[in-house]
């Protein structure tokens, strides 16, 4: 013999009761506005027990198949006024969750009441908290993370590669025309300008001056030590009697030993 079970008519959850029957939705006994398509989505949400719903479904159960609208833009709004009579919040949510990607969920503990004097009760605990949602593989096989992070993630991941292979190529390039830069701001000035010949320049240890030997444009007489400051015009003769070279400067720039040829004497200025 074939038990009779009655089609539940009416549930309860949180501080709501729906009755189908009437279609209507209270709260604390007070009717809460709420249209067609709204409560035939709870509805549908209320039967699945738990389980995702997703936005195909609810499609075909909201809209015959031969009806012209707009489904994408009316499921959200279904779901956005279902929330509003609900309280509920996308981003808290106490009894519909959205799983991106997939659907829709109805999260809290539902009480199902198979007449209309509830003499009987089918209770149906839905085991998940909404807290802790499952984290969903997409067709990817990366879990969780929505598709615009996972296409950041790559781009930039792909960009980091393409630095470190083309950094060393750039970079000797980079360098090479920051060098051509320096050396075109550099002016050319030359330290002497003097007729004859200009034999062992030597720098200070300071860098202000240099010392060189010059035969004073004689080409037959013998060269003498000249010191110029940098940046001058007129060298200063340090000696007078020819056959003097090598200059070489002590390390405080106060004095200057050269060199000299054999069998000559010479003079030094003060």
């Amino acid at each position: 013999m074939a038990t009779f079970r009655p089609r539940p008519v009416s549930a309860r959850f949180g501080q709501f009761e729906v009755d189908f029957t009437c279609n209507e939705l209270r709260k604390e006994g007070i009717r809460v506005p709420v249209q067609e398509k709204p409560l035939h989505l709870l509805r549908l949400l209320l039967e699945s027990e738990g389980q995702v719903v997703n936005r195909e479904q609810l499609r075909d159960a909201l809209w015959p198949a031969d009806t012209f609208v707009d489904f994408e833009h009316g499921v959200n709004v279904a779901i956005r006024k279902l929330r509003q009579a609900l309280g509920d919040s996308p981003d808290n949510p106490k009894f519909i969750e959205t799983l991106p990607k997939l659907g829709y969920r109805f999260i809290t503990p539902v009480e199902w009441v198979a007449d209309a004097y509830g003499t009987d009760r089918l209770h149906i605990v839905i085991p998940m908290a909404p807290s802790a949602p499952v984290a969903q593989k997409t067709e990817s096989g990366v879990s969780g993370l929505p598709s615009w992070k996972r296409k950041s993630t790559l781009v930039v991941a792909a960009c980091i590669v393409v630095a470190v292979l083309l950094f060393p190529w750039l970079w000797s390039r980079v360098e090479r025309i920051w060098r051509l830069n320096e050396l075109a701001q550099l002016t050319v000035i030359p330290l002497t300008a003097l007729p004859g010949n200009v034999w062992s320049p030597t720098f200070s240890p300071d860098g202000n001056q240099i010392a060189f030997a010059w035969d004073g444009g004689n080409p037959t007489g013998g060269p003498d030590i000249y010191v110029k400051v940098i940046g001058t015009d007129s060298p200063m003769r340090l000696t007078h009697n020819g056959g003097n070279f090598r200059p070489a400067w002590s390390p405080d720039c106060k004095n200057i030993a050269f060199c000299r040829w054999a069998g000559k004497s010479d003079s030094v200025s003060s």
